[in-house]
C-alpha cells in the first residue's frame, strides 16, 4: 500500500493537485527549525536558484536542454511583488509547494490557493502569476520541460516579440 495519493483537478491550461498522506489528513510539512533558517536568509538567497538547464555554462554537467529546475522561496510582506505575469512559449511548467501558502492566477482562473503538498502543471501559452499574494512564507520547486531558449515572455517584453493585439488579449486583466 502506498503512503501517499494525489488528488487532482483538471483545467484547460493544465491541472492542480495535492499530495495527501493516507495516514494523516495533511500535506507535506517541514519542521519549525527549518522555517526559522529560511527566515534568516538574505533576500538574494530567498529568491531561489535555477540549478539545471540550457542557461548553465558550457562544460558543466548541469547544462541540459531536457529540463530546467529551480528551488525558490518568498516571504510574507516582501516589498517587491515576487513575480510579474509571464508565459512559456514551449515549456510545460511543473510547480510543487514544499511549505507555505500562495495565491495566484493562471489564464482566466483567479484566486488559486496553493499550499504545502499542492502542485500545479501549466501548459505552454497560458499567462501565469502564481505568486500574486504570499499568504505564508513559501518554498517550492519549479521544473520546466524542455529547457527552451528565450522561452519565458513577460508582459513588459511581449509587444517587442509579438503583435500588440495578441499581447493585449493574452495579458488582459493581469497587472
Amino acid at each position: 500500500m502506498e503512503k501517499y495519493e494525489w488528488k487532482t483537478k483538471k483545467y484547460d491550461w493544465g491541472e492542480i493537485g495535492k499530495l495527501k498522506s493516507k495516514y494523516r489528513n495533511e500535506g507535506v510539512k517541514i519542521e519549525d527549525d527549518r522555517k526559522n533558517q529560511i527566515r534568516d536568509k538574505k533576500k538574494e538567497e530567498r529568491d531561489g536558484y535555477w540549478a539545471f538547464g540550457r542557461f548553465v555554462k558550457d562544460g558543466k554537467l548541469a547544462k541540459t536542454e531536457d529540463f530546467e529546475f529551480k528551488y525558490w522561496m518568498f516571504r510574507v510582506n516582501e516589498k517587491d511583488k515576487p513575480h510579474k505575469p509571464k508565459f512559456q512559449r514551449c515549456s510545460k511548467e511543473y510547480n510543487f509547494i514544499i511549505e507555505g501558502k500562495i495565491k495566484g492566477r493562471v489564464g482566466n482562473t483567479r484566486n488559486i490557493i496553493l499550499e504545502a503538498g499542492d502542485y500545479i502543471i501549466i501548459k505552454p501559452g497560458f499567462v501565469v502569476s502564481l505568486q500574486q499574494e504570499i499568504k505564508e512564507d513559501v518554498r517550492g520547486i519549479t521544473i520546466k520541460v524542455p529547457s527552451c531558449k528565450d522561452d519565458t515572455v513577460k508582459k513588459s517584453e511581449c509587444e517587442k516579440r509579438f503583435k500588440k493585439s495578441y499581447c493585449r488579449k493574452l495579458f488582459r486583466g493581469f497587472n
